[in-house]
């Protein structure tokens, strides 16, 4: 899943991974995220990854979207992606429970990269 309220990052995003044979659900905001999760989950579906941007404009962030995911006993792995991370930001989300980073702005080769190591596709 890819969770970014920027329509062209979504558009990115998605073709890229789809290319890479992954599939992918794209949400514009962390409450929208939570609620395909919870639907997925009830329809015996895993979902596998999340990259999240940590910054969504509204409603709640990606930090406590993480939170959230956290109090629903989800073991979904979540890869934070922001425009805003310097060494000490990258180690505090990972402290607080992110699978890994993806500064903003990424390319595709990058993109690929982060994913397919954080669904344990290839080694770190």
């Amino acid at each position: 899943m890819i969770v970014d309220d920027d329509a062209g990052v979504l558009t990115i995003a998605r073709t890229v991974l789809q290319g890479a044979g992954f599939q992918v659900i794209e949400a514009r905001s962390a409450d929208q995220a939570l609620d395909i999760c919870q639907e997925e989950s009830l329809a015996g579906r895993e979902i596998s990854l999340i990259v999240l941007d940590l910054t969504l404009p509204g409603g709640m962030t990606g930090l406590e979207m993480l939170e959230k995911l956290k109090e629903m006993g989800s073991g979904i792995r979540v890869v934070a992606s922001s425009g805003y991370f310097d060494e000490s930001a990258a180690q505090a989300a990972q402290r607080k429970g992110f699978t890994g980073i993806l500064p903003k702005p990424y390319s595709a080769e990058k993109l690929l990269k982060v994913v397919s190591w954080a669904v344990g596709r290839v080694a770190a």
